[in-house]
């Protein structure tokens, strides 16, 4: 008998945790026991090649690059201007609206080259076309441009 009422008191205890924990969206701690992965020394240190591919990425970061299709420049630098204007008056309605203009047509020059009838089921749409989409919008302007749209709705 008293195997039955632990047995029993064992169940109430697990359910009302179970319960309390769903009914908090299932929360869970942030402590983490893999950190951050962080660069290495190679055996390339130093050598020519390290030194060109620092220079590429440096220039990459540093400048305006694209791949040099003046309908997609375009898109980018109006993105480009309106979220760096939106990011310096924010309480303006007309940066709101440029900045909201200016997104629109930048995320529909990307759903263009993707060419799927309905983006939210892309798991059955051409994955070459989406892969075409992300590398025509992953230049170094592209980069740049997401930083910025992201810092502006920050």
């Amino acid at each position: 008998m008293s195997r039955f009422v632990l047995f029993t008191c064992m169940a109430f205890v697990s359910t009302f945790v179970g319960v309390s924990w769903a009914i908090r969206g299932f929360p869970v701690s942030h402590v983490s026991l893999v950190g951050e992965l962080r660069p290495t020394l190679s055996s390339s240190f130093g050598d020519e090649h390290s030194k060109a591919r620092q220079r590429k990425d440096w220039e990459a970061e540093h400048t305006l690059q694209s791949d040099k299709d003046p309908k997609q420049d375009a898109l980018r630098m109006d993105a480009l201007q309106a979220s760096t204007a939106y990011a310096m008056s924010p309480c303006d309605d007309t940066m709101k609206a440029n900045l909201r203009a200016a997104t629109e047509a930048y995320a529909r020059g990307w759903v263009k080259i993707y060419d799927c009838p309905n983006p939210r089921m892309g798991m059955f749409c051409s994955e070459e076309k989406r892969d075409r989409a992300n590398a025509a919008y992953s230049t170094p302007l592209d980069v740049r441009v997401k930083a910025q749209l992201a810092e502006a709705f920050k």
